[in-house]
């Protein structure tokens, strides 16, 4: 959405606004089901599928939103970039997904470096796959949102869920705090657990 928002097709421009709505709720619904099916999952296979949907959500957003882009000409694409972009890209959401949910450390780093190359992966063939023809007989929707004012709702959207994010770390974070020091007491009650009391009666 940013990219195309930066986008200068030389003539004017604007984004139908269902489609635009329906583009940002099926991205937030994909990559919540994805992360939400994935959490605590041990079996590869259930993972890969987890990062596949989240990969589906990601693909709504890009593909749903260039659907809504109107300009005053014909927008066509070429199926040929896109058809091999988001195979590609889903293969690696869930690799990304299943990398993720490793017990070994090092392999758990290449999540997000995967994650990341399957959106641009989507992201660069998508454009590439785009071609705006100008037609002065094709006149732009009027319910169509210029990008200058779709810009700020855009923006306001991704630092909510950003906020959104950042809460859910740090109570994720204090848990595991509060889960240390739990686990911490019990080790020091059980250790005194071990320290055995005798009471004597007279000189026995």
């Amino acid at each position: 959405m940013i990219a195309l928002l930066a986008y200068q097709p030389g003539m004017a421009a604007g984004f139908e606004p269902i489609l635009t709505s329906i583009s940002l709720l099926l991205v937030i619904g994909g990559i919540g089901t994805g992360v939400g099916l994935s959490i605590g999952q041990r079996v590869r296979p259930r993972r890969f599928v987890a990062g596949v949907i989240l990969g589906l959500g990601v693909t709504a957003l890009h593909y749903v939103g260039q659907a809504s882009y109107r300009v005053t000409g014909h927008v066509t694409w070429d199926w040929r970039f896109i058809a091999p972009s988001v195979l590609l890209s889903l293969g690696l959401s869930g690799i990304a997904m299943v990398t993720a949910g490793e017990r070994n450390r090092s392999l758990r780093r290449f999540a997000g470096p995967l994650l990341f190359g399957s959106i641009v992966v989507l992201h660069l063939a998508g454009m590439t796959a785009i071609t705006i023809v100008y037609d002065p007989q094709v006149a732009l929707p009027a319910i169509a949102i210029a990008p200058e004012t779709i810009a700020p709702i855009i923006a306001l959207v991704s630092v909510g869920l950003l906020t959104l994010a950042l809460i859910g770390l740090r109570s994720a974070l204090n848990a595991r705090a509060q889960l240390r020091r739990d686990r911490t007491r019990l080790r020091e009650l059980a250790s005194l657990a071990l320290e055995g009391l005798a009471v004597c009666d007279g000189e026995t």
